[in-house]
């Protein structure tokens, strides 16, 4: 999905952060199996480099403090290369503050040898990792009502795979901004759908030219006043057209030119309803009426029209000044 030389700037990203180390030579399946936190960190989301690379073995006098706290009773080979890799390994399930959890929730280990702890660790964290994927699986049932999770398998796999994903990239509450800004579609019905949908490209020009209506909507809405019955129904009739995906000649330099019809209407109408206040309120807030609607000859109608409404509420009906 992204352009060569976008690529290329990645994985000198990735590179110079130590997360390609030996790796270079296969870096493209690499990225495919982590393309999750590949993109929230290209994206600048993630301050931090994602864990992607294997955990730093710990030293032997370190190994030796962590093992004599969580096993005081255990007892180890002479030779540090019988004992020091079998402990990584069991670090390599799960960091030294899970292992301590883990003997929290099991005061009754007393391993003889690293493999009963290994064996321990490991059974321990594939459960807790099974209840938190069941955790995962109801909220996967919860955000996609009619789609049937099923109990264990391939699937289910993917599915929290996919769930897990989305939470990288800012859970389904990023999904659904994602469908409000692009044309009209169903929404996605499972996490891998709704994983493809955050992954895939920027808005095509049609949910562009649906931003932009969106925006005379909202005037309409603030003020039906300012925007004519025949440039309603011209909105109208074009945001049906784009809903349909019939689009019409000019894509949105068609909706550009209405709404800069819209607001060069809007503006006219405007302008004298705030002329109409130059006496009703101080001379303070004439000015900043004033430098408000300024802003609106640029285009920008929106703020303008909001606080003109207000200062009409405001103002005494009588001016207050000559």
């Amino acid at each position: 999905m992204l352009p060569g030389d976008t690529r290329e700037a990645l994985y000198e990203k990735l590179d110079a952060d130590g997360l390609l180390s030996n790796m270079s030579d296969d870096r493209e399946r690499w990225l495919y199996q982590n393309i999750d936190v590949v993109l929230d960190y290209n994206r600048g989301s993630n301050p931090m480099p994602p864990p992607l690379k294997a955990r730093p073995a710990v030293g032997a006098d370190e190994a030796k403090e962590q093992i004599r706290e969580a096993f005081p009773k255990l007892k180890l080979p002479p030779a540090e290369k019988d004992w020091l890799p079998a402990w990584n390994d069991i670090l390599k399930i799960g960091n030294f503050g899970a292992l301590k959890s883990a003997l929290v929730a099991d005061e009754s280990l007393t391993p003889k040898t690293l493999r009963e702890v290994k064996t321990w660790f490991a059974t321990y964290m594939a459960a807790a990792e099974e209840r938190e994927n069941d955790v995962r699986a109801n909220a996967i049932q919860t955000a996609f009502p009619g789609l049937t999770v099923p109990r264990q398998g391939g699937e289910r796999a993917d599915m929290i795979k996919a769930w897990v994903a989305i939470a990288r990239l800012g859970g389904m509450k990023a999904v659904r901004a994602k469908v409000q800004g692009m044309p009209p579609k169903p929404a996605p019905r499972d996490p891998a759908a709704a994983l493809l949908l955050l992954l895939s490209e920027p808005p095509t020009w049609a949910a562009q030219a649906l931003k932009g209506l969106d925006y005379l909507d909202q005037l309409v809405a603030l003020d039906p006043n300012v925007v004519s019955g025949p440039n309603q129904a011209a909105i109208t009739q074009l945001r049906t057209r784009l809903a349909n995906r019939r689009p019409p000649d000019g894509g949105v330099g068609v909706v550009k030119q209405l709404t800069d019809r819209v607001v060069a209407a809007a503006v006219a109408i405007i302008g004298p309803r705030y002329k109409a206040l130059e006496y009703r309120v101080s001379v303070k807030e004439w000015e900043v009426a004033q430098n408000v609607l300024n802003t609106a000859y640029s285009g920008q109608v929106k703020i303008p029209l909001e606080y003109l409404l207000d200062l009409e509420r405001r103002a005494p009906p009588n001016p207050i000044r000559t």
